[in-house]
């Protein structure tokens, strides 16, 4: 069940993907989340777990949305800005199986 719809790349949406990366000079790595929207990644889901409201059609809670928000944008960070490690990037892992490396080419 993937929430994604079509904007990713290879999709019809007008989004070409890799001639903007080829522009920008860019290389690039896709993550996607199939059971997550837009609004999974901010405070919204939170406040409605917290509420005891049903989250709408089995996305991610707000509680994980924003733990692998913290995660991923930290090892982004930490990869491209501080110059460290940022093993999470490098592929799957058990501690995330909600997280899909998809090719963003």
């Amino acid at each position: 069940m993937s929430q994604v719809g079509s904007h990713e790349p290879g999709a019809s949406d007008g989004t070409d993907w890799p001639d903007n990366r080829a522009r920008l000079g860019a290389t690039g790595l896709w993550l996607q989340v199939p059971t997550a929207n837009h609004g999974s990644f901010t405070d919204q889901l939170m406040f409605l777990d917290q509420l005891g409201m049903p989250l709408p059609g089995g996305l991610v809670g707000g509680a994980r949305g924003v733990e692998i928000t913290n995660a991923y944008v930290g090892a982004f960070l930490d990869r491209h800005l501080r110059g460290r490690a940022a093993p999470l990037l490098d592929g799957p892992v058990a501690e995330y199986p909600e997280v899909e490396f998809r090719d963003g080419q």
